[in-house]
This record gives structure tokens, sequence and C-alpha cells, in this order.
């Protein structure tokens, strides 16, 4: 996965009607955790958008360019080995500039135990089309 160090995989990866679902674990190796906490690793806040960012990416066939981050909440911490399931509704604004469309995404992020995050952020894209 681009830019989140270790070893992630998508698993079960689906796009429907601009719907992303699917499943990540949280790789032991990850370097987004050393010293995010020394003895009690977890997952960044910034990792999880990554994350979205990431996914954004495969629903969209391309590089995206993360604009905004509307807001998040965190609802439960995210060691590794976590296996998450995530939703990311993956949809398009108004373009603001001709041939820079932006798009937006609002996920959920899932442990077996429930919830983990939400949140909603906008990116841009030189084409900007949900497969």
């Amino acid at each position: 996965m681009r830019g989140l160090g270790g070893k992630w995989a998508v698993h079960d990866f689906r796009l429907e009607a601009g719907l992303a679902t699917g499943s990540v674990e949280v790789p032991d190796d990850s370097p987004l955790m050393d010293g995010h906490f020394p003895g009690h690793p977890l997952l960044p806040g910034v990792a999880q958008a990554g994350l979205v960012r990431w996914i954004c990416e495969m629903a969209m066939g391309g590089p995206v360019r993360v604009s905004s981050i509307r807001h998040m909440k965190f609802l439960r911490q995210v060691p590794p080995g976590t296996v998450l399931r995530f939703e990311v509704d993956v949809g398009q604004e108004p373009a603001q500039e001709p041939g820079q469309e932006r798009g937006r995404a609002a996920w959920e992020f899932f442990d077996d135990d429930g919830r983990v995050s939400k949140g909603e952020l906008t990116f841009a894209s030189g084409k900007l089309r949900v497969r």
C-alpha cells in the first residue's frame, strides 16, 4: 500500500454503486506504529485517513490527492494484527475548476467488536469517474 509501509493487503474488495467494501489486516511490521506508542503500538488516525485515500484510489482507478478531512471520529484503538472491515462511500462533488474534479469519501472502519472509526474527506483527481 503506497505510503503506509509494511505489508498491507486488501481482501474481498468490492465496488458497487460507489460503495467500496472489503477488509485489511493491520500489519505488525508497519513503521507507522513506531513510537505510537512505545510498548503499546496503535494505528494512528493519519494512517486510517491514508487507508481511505488508498481505497479511493482503488475505486477511482488512479491516484487521488486528499484536499480536506471534513471530520474524523475514533471510537476505539486499533492494535497491530487487527482485521479492519471497511465501507467507503465514494462520490463526486461539483468541479471548482475544469479538469480538476473533486470527490468525497465517507467511511466507517469496523473490527470484530463493532465500529472503530468514521469520517469524511474530500479529494482531487485529474479524471474522476467512480468505477
